[in-house]
């Protein structure tokens, strides 16, 4: 059972970029911001109601705290689980990628050149022989081919790529309280 006074409180640091300035900002994250993070993350479609009975606080205390969650960052947003095959979507693959040189030019520039994709669903800068794992989504086998070998590798800072097709997924919707189960 969750209980707000068996954990610590941890401390969140966000930067945001506001009319060109980073604007770093602390929170302090108790064990009710928490609860409600984990509520969000279960049904982001939960009434405010329903959220403040359960973290045990009144309604305007929980939307608070939810304005508050959203203006430093904790909150990044609300998403819909979709489908991918009502999107046209008929395969999915992880693309590794390896940068002929690692400077922060170099990076710099693959980050802007892939936000431009529009298939690409999740890219990760990673450590090790590959530099970073690129999620896509495409209709098909020559979709992912044109998107592999006629976007990705004419980008001039990409040495090599290797592709793996995904066969099927269960992704998890929520992060883990890592805080919550240190003290367990």
């Amino acid at each position: 059972m969750f209980s707000a006074s068996m954990y610590d409180e941890v401390q969140l640091t966000t930067r945001r970029t506001v009319k060109g300035a980073i604007i770093v900002m602390n929170i302090e994250l108790d064990a009710t911001d928490r609860h409600l993070l984990s509520l969000l993350q279960q049904d982001a479609r939960l009434p405010n109601k329903q959220l403040a009975e359960a973290i045990g606080v009144a309604q305007s205390t929980c939307s608070s705290r939810m304005r508050r969650l959203e203006a430093v960052g904790a909150i990044s947003g609300y998403h819909a689980a979709v489908e991918p095959r009502a999107l046209g979507i008929g395969l999915q693959a992880m693309v590794r990628v390896t940068l002929i040189r690692h400077t922060n030019e170099e990076i710099g520039r693959f980050w802007e050149h892939i936000r431009t994709v529009p298939e690409v669903v999740n890219t990760f800068h990673m450590t090790g022989d590959t530099d970073f794992m690129v999620q896509v989504a495409v209709r098909d086998s020559e979709h992912l081919q044109e998107v592999a070998t006629t976007t990705i590798t004419s980008w001039p800072e990409v040495g090599r790529i290797r592709t793996a097709i995904i066969f099927g997924s269960r992704p998890r919707h929520f992060l883990p309280d890592l805080v919550q189960t240190a003290h367990a």
